[in-house]
C-alpha cells in the first residue's frame, strides 16, 4: 500500500510542475500560486520518503546490547 501511495503522490507533483512550466511559459500570472502547490506536494513527498526509509532503517538495525 505504501508503494502506491507513494506512487500517486509523485504523479501529483509532477502534474503539477508540469502545469507550472506550462503556465510559467506563457507568462500566466497564476504561476506563482501553481508553484505553491509544488512546493507543498513536495514537502509531502519528503515526509512520506523519510517515513518509508525511517521504518526500513529501524527494520535492519541490529541492536548493540540485548
Amino acid at each position: 500500500m505504501q508503494t502506491i501511495k507513494l506512487a500517486k503522490q509523485v504523479k501529483e507533483l509532477r502534474d503539477a510542475q508540469r502545469k507550472y512550466f506550462a503556465m510559467r511559459k506563457v507568462g500566466n500570472v497564476n504561476a506563482y500560486q501553481q508553484l505553491d502547490t509544488c512546493k507543498n506536494l513536495e514537502k509531502e513527498l519528503d515526509k512520506t520518503l523519510d517515513e518509508l526509509l525511517k521504518t526500513t532503517e529501524d527494520k535492519n538495525q541490529i541492536p548493540l546490547f540485548k
